[in-house]
C-alpha cells in the first residue's frame, strides 16, 4: 500500500480518511497548528505526532481524522 503524502498542508480544508478493512499510512508535515484524531478499532496506531483519541475537542487550524475498523494506522513526519 502506498502511503498518503501531504506536501502542502491542505490549503483550504481538513483531511478525513476512513476505511473498513485495511490500514491507513500517512506522511504529514510537522506544523504547530495540526491536530490529529486517530481510531483503529481492531488494529494498532503508530504515530510520530501526538494524537487525540476522541473526535470532540480537536483544536488547531488543520485537522486530520483517521479511522479504520480492521487495520492499523501509521502516521509519520515528512
Amino acid at each position: 500500500m502506498k502511503p498518503y503524502e501531504v506536501d502542502s498542508i491542505f490549503d483550504s480544508s481538513d483531511i478525513s480518511l476512513k476505511t473498513m478493512n485495511g490500514g491507513i499510512s500517512v506522511y504529514l508535515p510537522d506544523i504547530p497548528s495540526l491536530s490529529i484524531y486517530a481510531k483503529a478499532t481492531n488494529g494498532k496506531i503508530d504515530s510520530d505526532f501526538p494524537i487525540y483519541t476522541k473526535a470532540s475537542g480537536l483544536v488547531g487550524e488543520k485537522i486530520v481524522k483517521l479511522t479504520t475498523m480492521n487495520g492499523g494506522i501509521s502516521i509519520s513526519k515528512r
